[in-house]
């Protein structure tokens, strides 16, 4: 086992994945999937998911684990730019060694994660981390990628997060294992046992979804959702690498998708835009040389 990496080589290693998805294809071959833990936290923005996340690093970490937070925003669709603004929210936190925290970009206007946050999350947990969370940049009824992407989903609500009853229908409820109630210093029991009674009426769950009241301000209900995520997370060995392997399917598929994207992007942009024939008889050709990756490795 090779030597694990400082503070630097990890960040470093870092900004070359985000860069070049080829070096995360590269990485992703080298890596032990089979290690830690890795929690997605998704909710409406506005819900207090990093604020949250800051709270739940701080209760490990003082169980005395190392553990690291991917804080994805969103990517501008006109510029592609992202503000990363996530982890300004922690600054002044004395977290020490035991704690990494990193900004991504989305990347794309439809990856509530980011295709490669799955992979830095695993490089991080093959260095030494326990635990890794991953913050979603806020999620829709239909962004269920989300759900593909860790060991655990927890959905983060609030007293104004809006219509919660439109989440409730979503898919995304119907996969996540744990729901945290934010801001309960500003008073959310009603809105605990209303969200109780509707994940109640999933007759589809084997076991009833957790639904804790919790407070990024005061802390309140913290150490009591960090036990519940922890429990949400354990399975047996067979069916931790059959969900990862689905997850690195995942990636890889997207990581093709997104390179076959950018590769027909370079051709059209050699056609003028009102030439549709000519950009018709491309996608074909194109379509037609597919079958020659049978003969790739």
């Amino acid at each position: 086992m090779s030597p694990a990496l400082t503070t630097a080589q990890l960040a470093a290693q870092i900004t070359r994945i985000e860069l070049h998805p080829d070096k995360a294809i590269d990485r992703l071959a080298t890596l032990d999937i089979d290690r830690g833990r890795v929690t997605v936290v998704a909710g409406a923005p506005g819900a207090g998911k990093s604020s949250l996340i800051h709270r739940l690093l701080a209760a490990a970490a003082q169980n005395g684990e190392r553990v690291a937070a991917l804080l994805v925003d969103p990517s501008s669709s006109i510029t592609g730019g992202a503000i990363l603004g996530d982890r300004l929210r922690m600054l002044g936190a004395e977290f020490g060694e035991r704690v990494f925290i990193r900004s991504l970009a989305a990347a794309s206007g439809t990856e509530c994660i980011g295709i490669t946050a799955p992979v830095i999350a695993w490089m991080l947990l093959n260095n030494g981390f326990d635990h890794v969370f991953i913050e979603s940049v806020g999620i829709g009824q239909q962004e269920l990628d989300v759900a593909r992407r860790g060991d655990a989903l927890v959905l983060v609500f609030g007293p104004d997060s809006g219509d919660w009853v439109q989440f409730i229908k979503s898919g995304v409820v119907e996969l996540c294992d744990v729901i945290a109630v934010n801001k309960s210093d500003l008073g959310t029991a009603e809105l605990v046992s209303a969200i109780r009674q509707s994940v109640g009426l999933q007759s589809f769950r084997r076991s009833a979804v957790d639904v804790v009241a919790v407070s990024s301000v005061t802390g309140a209900g913290v150490d009591d959702l960090l036990t519940k995520i922890e429990a949400a997370q354990q399975m047996d060995a067979g069916t931790r690498r059959s969900r990862r392997s689905a997850t690195v399917q995942d990636v890889l598929s997207r990581m093709a998708l997104a390179a076959t994207s950018t590769h027909l992007d370079a051709h059209f942009a050699r056609v003028p835009k009102d030439d549709l024939k000519a950009r018709a008889a491309m996608v074909g050709a194109f379509i037609k040389a597919l079958p020659t990756i049978d003969a790739c490795p």
